[in-house]
């Protein structure tokens, strides 16, 4: 039987918030060599008939910007001008038509562009229940995000934040805590393969993810295997939508809630 071939892609993002155009930057960096790398994955298989875009692709990890933020708008619009204000007045002195880690249909005059369709989960407050994703001493806000393919894949439901009510009732004003071993919070969606209406794009084998739906992409290795095994427990706990083959799970699993023993919650 074949099987669809999926692409999922995790990183890091500079921290500064005076550097937003390195930021930019880097993501420009990194949706073009995302591109190219799967563009010679399609060519070392003798599949050069294929485009990227018929790849079903996952872009997760901690970005450091804010939803507003050029970062975020490049992502999902697909575009950003020089112009931007991220940029810091710098756009129109990059010389990015010369950058070979730029792929050349990336800059299109006064305008930088990636050939992806994304759409992002959490990206309603209200539905998601996420408040932020980052929570320390002094900052709280939404920096770590998990992008997708849209004409690929369904989102069908999301772990949601542990209540604030909590935090106020346990007196935790910021992380890391002795109950919380980062200052980022997980985050665990539950997608869904849409049907594939290009034959070329099957493929013989499937990605590790696909093949075990509770796996979890980490964008922080450290303590990897307690952070899995927690939001496996957590996903056990949420009821997932149903078991269809063509379902998996994406996490960004950054800490674990071991003191937290309320009822996890699961929004669809």
């Amino acid at each position: 039987m074949n099987k669809r071939k999926l692409c999922v892609s995790t990183g890091h993002i500079h921290w500064d918030p005076e550097y937003s155009d390195v930021k930019l930057i880097q993501t420009l960096f990194w949706s073009s060599e995302l591109w190219n790398y799967i563009r010679n994955y399609y060519k070392s298989g003798n599949m050069s008939h294929l485009n990227p875009s018929d790849m079903p692709v996952i872009l997760c990890g901690d970005f450091n910007s804010l939803p507003q933020s050029g970062v975020v708008d490049y992502l999902i619009k697909g575009e950003v001008e020089r112009s931007h204000v991220d940029f810091r007045d710098f756009g129109d002195k990059y010389l990015f038509n010369e950058w070979s880690a730029i792929q050349e249909e990336f800059v299109e005059n006064d305008v930088l562009k990636h050939r992806f369709n994304f759409d992002r989960a959490y990206k309603d407050e209200h539905e998601s229940g996420l408040k932020w994703t980052n929570y320390t001493y002094d900052f709280r806000g939404i920096i770590d995000y998990i992008f997708f393919s849209k004409e690929h894949l369904n989102l069908l439901g999301n772990l949601k934040q542990i209540p604030e009510s909590w935090f106020e009732q346990q007196k935790i004003v910021g992380a890391p805590h002795v109950h919380f071993n980062s200052d980022h919070f997980s985050l665990l969606v539950e997608l869904e393969l849409k049907n594939q209406s290009s034959p070329g794009a099957i493929t013989q084998n499937f990605s590790s993810i696909s093949q075990q739906p509770n796996s979890a992409i980490n964008s922080n290795s450290t303590n990897s295997s307690s952070n899995i095994n927690t939001n496996n427990n957590l996903r056990q706990n949420c009821n997932p939508l149903n078991n269809s083959p063509n379902n998996l799970s994406a996490a960004i699993t950054t800490t674990a809630y071991p003191s937290y023993r309320g009822q996890s919650t699961w929004s669809s």
